[in-house]
């Protein structure tokens, strides 16, 4: 009984965990663990506590930051990493009482596996951490995609480029870190995999790189192989859409998978297709019995997602209106909801479909 109520307790806590930077001496040679990954946390009573680990390194130094739940933020501390081996320790206030938690993480492939010992106030234990790259935020298509270039001494170089269509041939312009615009040449897509090439003037010497990104479950990501005045390597790559959705043209086009929690903890389930009509944004409501009705006050700003749903359930009208904030292939918001005169306001989630085109 004690060590579930200490889990509990830690449940509570590590849900108001986010932590920020702090920095060590590294080896010359950056850790592979660099990067942002979703960690989840698995307590003995099956809960999973989600947060995001984000770490990169400068001059030597690693600095990271560890968000959790609800975006509170908290030093990390004792920061070490080397190749695939990763540790920190995040120390928090939680309702007056000290949590020291130590994480212990190792990559394996493309995932981290490890545990987090914890401590509050006296009551420790041990819980298993796996961690994951997070979503990048849709696949890739026409448009515009910012673009992180990660180097090997741990920084990231930002660049963005812009896809079309010309007939059935595949154009596009590159622009730099420095904003230089350059043409794409070579550019293909074949399989989901997008391949173009880049020559840049990088301080009076020719930059050659070749781009190679492919569609992932939840994004796209690939690598760049670079020829600098004959210096040459192979750099990772992650696409992301602007802003996490490029506005009404952008990522939250497509099918949704919604989730709505009542008040007495059941969930609801339905989906929202999201299409362009012109230049506007329209779609349609799939109630969980499967019959569609059309959104009304489609508005997309950002990362921001609002719409309108109005239904006949069980003879009375329903009108619910949503509001929800992207975060990648993830959509987290409030439906207040107005049944025949009975109001209330209630949470949803949503993902993208896996069947989203």
């Amino acid at each position: 009984m004690k060590r579930r109520f200490a889990h509990g307790l830690v449940l509570a806590a590590m849900i108001w965990i986010v932590g920020s930077a702090s920095s060590i001496a590294l080896a010359d040679d950056a850790p592979k663990t660099l990067g942002d990954w979703a960690l989840k946390v698995m307590t003995d009573d099956g809960q999973t506590l989600a947060s995001t680990l984000k770490l990169s390194q400068k001059d030597g130094k690693l600095a990271g930051t560890f968000v959790g739940m609800d975006g509170t933020e908290v030093k990390a501390e004792d920061i070490t990493a080397k190749d695939d081996e990763l540790a920190f320790t995040v120390k928090l206030d939680f309702q007056g009482t000290e949590l020291v938690a130590k994480f212990k993480l190792k990559k394996e492939g493309e995932a981290l596996k490890g545990s987090v010992d914890y401590d509050l106030g006296g009551q420790s234990g041990t819980l298993d951490v796996t961690g994951a790259r997070p979503a990048t935020g849709g696949k890739i298509d026409e448009g515009t995609w910012n673009l992180e270039i990660q180097t090997d001494d741990g920084q990231t170089l930002k660049a963005a480029v812009k896809l079309a269509k010309d007939g059935d041939k595949l154009t596009g312009s590159f622009t730099g870190v420095d904003g230089t615009e350059a043409k794409l040449n070579e550019a293909s897509m074949k399989d989901g995999e997008l391949a173009f090439k880049v020559t840049l003037d990088f301080q009076g010497s020719e930059l050659v790189a070749k781009f190679k990104l492919k569609n992932a479950e939840s994004g796209a990501k690939g690598t760049v192989d670079y020829d600098l005045g004959g210096q040459t390597g192979t750099l990772d790559v992650i696409a992301k859409r602007p802003g996490g959705g490029a506005g009404a043209a952008g990522g939250a086009i497509g099918k949704w998978d919604l989730e709505v929690t009542t008040d007495d903890g059941q969930t609801l389930k339905s989906s929202i297709k999201l299409a362009k009509d012109g230049d506007k944004v329209g779609g349609q409501f799939i109630a969980p019995d499967g019959k569609e009705v059309k959104l009304e006050d489609v508005k997309l700003d950002g990362n921001d997602v609002a719409f309108t749903v109005n239904v006949d359930f069980e003879g009375t009208a329903l009108n619910a209106k949503f509001k929800g904030k992207m975060d990648g292939d993830a959509l987290k918001g409030q439906v207040d909801y107005d049944l025949g005169g009975q109001t209330g306001t209630l949470d949803f989630k949503g993902k993208r479909s896996a069947d989203a085109k």
